[in-house]
């Protein structure tokens, strides 16, 4: 296995991870489900989880408060302790981000690795669709904005660009799948020679419950498997 080269797109995987289950009101509890899909009025996700994290093994768990509208999740491995806690402005948006896969609706993200902590603000046009996304970290803000929108509101291209400035700026293309399960990322910087490198991608595997199932990563040094997540999670699931 090619080794995990890219370690900011851990960002990603404690992001919209949801699965199956049906209750009232609130918040239920209950073993994973196969093949059953949430009504509209609710979103499970995994409150406990097994997961790998390139060659680590490790845990997930996570957990949504009603009341704050915060999602936090945390995943561990041996080498590993990275900590998302994201801000909804109500229960019905963070709904809304487990009805399609890959949709954002969150205000912000506050994101910790080992330590490192990482503030995101995402900014939506009048429409409601996911128009730029700021990011600080390191001292280095980073400043996504996005364009090309499908039919639900989900960005199909995104320019990136790091200030101070990094290797420039890079365009993303995305790609999604709701027949197969899948978000495609595809990553081309503008100056190749000055990055280090042409092209890379990213792919999202989903299975029919709405589960992020793997994510694999593919640049010109080979394939690497990112993320895997076993089956047998416990499920939580809010509804309106």
């Amino acid at each position: 296995m090619r080794a995990f080269r890219h370690p900011h797109a851990l960002a990603v995987l404690l992001l919209g991870l949801v699965a199956s289950s049906c209750a009232e009101h609130g918040i239920a509890h209950g073993p994973s489900g196969e093949g059953a899909t949430d009504p509209a009025s609710c979103r499970s996700f995994q409150g406990v989880a097994s997961v790998r994290v390139g060659d680590a093994a490790g845990e997930l768990s996570c957990r949504f408060e009603p009341s704050s509208g915060q999602h936090t999740c945390r995943l561990a491995t041996g080498e590993l302790t990275l900590s998302t806690s994201q801000d909804y402005a109500s229960t019905a948006d963070f709904i809304e981000a487990g009805q399609h896969l890959g949709k954002q609706t969150s205000l912000r993200e506050t994101r910790t690795e080992n330590g490192v902590a990482r503030l995101t603000t995402h900014h939506y046009d009048e429409l409601g669709r996911l128009a730029r996304s700021r990011e600080l970290r390191a001292g280095t803000t980073v400043v996504h904005a996005y364009s090309d929108y499908d039919d639900v509101g989900r960005p199909r291209r995104a320019v990136t660009r790091a200030q101070p400035e990094g290797c420039g700026d890079e365009v993303v293309s995305i790609e999604y799948s709701d027949r197969d399960r899948t978000v495609l990322r595809r990553f081309q910087p503008v100056d190749a020679a000055r990055c280090g490198f042409t092209t890379r991608s990213q792919i999202e595997r989903y299975d029919g419950s709405g589960n992020r199932m793997s994510i694999d990563e593919a640049d010109g040094s080979g394939v690497a498997t990112l993320f895997e997540a076993r089956r047998g999670a416990k499920l939580e699931q809010v509804c309106l």
